[in-house]
């Protein structure tokens, strides 16, 4: 008699899995794993006594962040410096082609296409060609 429950869930899984119904085949799993999620703990008061009823436990966390995050402002202001002045080190030239034909060369293949709808596997068929007409749109 269990041997056929569990057949017949096996059946179910097979079943939702070639449908490809994720969520019936994770309860079927989840079920024949055996665990139960855990009930949270009762939290504790300020004396180390448990609290029981939802209300007071509600009340004791909001207690607990009114003391965490309501503090006085400090005595004295932090430093930060400022970073106007600071000069990076950065590229703002458009691409060359060099850079554009690299940058195809290390796409990787299997991943989803990006907003223009064109995957990787695509644009790496030709990377001289994918390039050559490339280059001129993001140099604009």
């Amino acid at each position: 008699d269990k041997r056929r429950f569990y057949d017949n869930l096996a059946t179910e899984a097979e079943k939702a899995a070639g449908k490809r119904d994720l969520r019936t085949l994770y309860q079927i799993t989840k079920s024949l794993s055996g665990k139960r999620p855990t009930q949270a703990k009762p939290i504790k008061d300020s004396q180390g006594k448990p609290i029981t009823k939802e209300e007071k436990q509600i009340k004791q966390w909001a207690d607990h962040f009114k003391g965490l995050l309501n503090r006085p402002p400090p005595a004295t202001r932090p430093e930060i410096p400022t970073t106007a002045h600071t000069q990076l080190q950065v590229d703002t030239n458009p691409p060359t082609r060099a850079e554009v034909l690299n940058a195809i060369k290390l796409l990787k293949a299997g991943k989803t296409a990006g907003p223009d709808g064109i995957p990787p596997e695509a644009l790496k068929a030709d990377p001289e060609t994918t390039a050559d007409m490339l280059t001129p749109l993001l140099q604009k």
